[in-house]
């Protein structure tokens, strides 16, 4: 009785009593393998912990999207324990006769994240591109949007994030992310056609679309406001003036 785990949490104590409880509980003999999500220390940095806990004593398989200047500093140690293998879109990882997993590659929230659909219970593993809570943080909000259309594309009941409960609606649930950043994007874009002549900083969008906002959660929403424009301007939909200015 031999699993594949998805992702290793960070070598907390916590996680690895949680590990050695569900071994106990499921009768859990080792890994044949394990599946890192993406790059974020809180999916990854726990590999030798969880190996430690497996007794892992010969190689095992695993399974990542590439990203090699992170993965030199990820993966520096315990190599004789696994072989990184790098997997693409489509990739098929077989966990048993009965079940696989389908990779996803869905970046956005980093450059190296996947998704996983298993297809025999219509369900996706989703890392940290959807949350059972809140939405989501991401470096590229241009592709991330890209990634939230490709998974609208499965066949879906059920959705494990890698943070928060279990979503039992998740076409609704990236549906609901989907109307979320258009309706930021359209608060924006209507901003800007207000200041059309004169073109708005990121600081004064901040400032006119989060009126609710406590001030101190400013840089966190201007970081938003940036990464929302950033995505407007690969869309050629607005262009960056040389004194910090935006303009459509």
């Amino acid at each position: 009785n031999r699993r594949i785990l998805i992702d290793t949490g960070e070598g907390k104590e916590k996680y690895g009593e949680l590990v050695q409880t569900l071994k106990k509980q499921e009768g859990i003999k080792g890994l044949k393998g394990v599946i890192i999500t993406h790059w974020h220390l809180d999916h990854s940095s726990g590999l030798s912990q969880v190996l430690d806990l497996f007794e892992t004593k010969e190689e095992i398989p695993v399974y990542k999207y590439g990203n090699e200047d992170k993965d030199k500093k990820l993966f520096a140690s315990d190599t004789k324990r696994f072989t990184l293998k790098y997997v693409k879109h489509g990739d098929i990882i077989i966990v048993d006769d009965e079940t696989t997993l389908e990779c996803i590659y869905t970046p956005g929230h980093t450059s190296d994240h996947i998704a996983l659909y298993c297809k025999q219970e219509k369900a996706i593993f989703s890392g940290d591109c959807i949350l059972g809570y809140g939405t989501a943080v991401f470096d590229d909000l241009y592709t991330y949007m890209k990634s939230l259309e490709t998974l609208l594309k499965y066949d879906c009941e059920i959705m494990y994030s890698g943070h928060g409960p279990v979503i039992t609606k998740p076409l609704d649930k990236i549906r609901e992310y989907i109307e979320h950043r258009n309706k930021r994007e359209n608060q924006i874009i209507e901003q800007l056609i207000k200041y059309k002549q004169t073109g708005l900083t990121s600081n004064q969008l901040v400032q006119f679309i989060y009126v609710d906002t406590p001030s101190h959660l400013y840089y966190a929403a201007e970081k938003n406001v940036l990464n929302h424009l950033s995505k407007l301007i690969t869309e050629n939909k607005v262009q960056k003036l040389s004194d910090h200015k935006f303009i459509l």
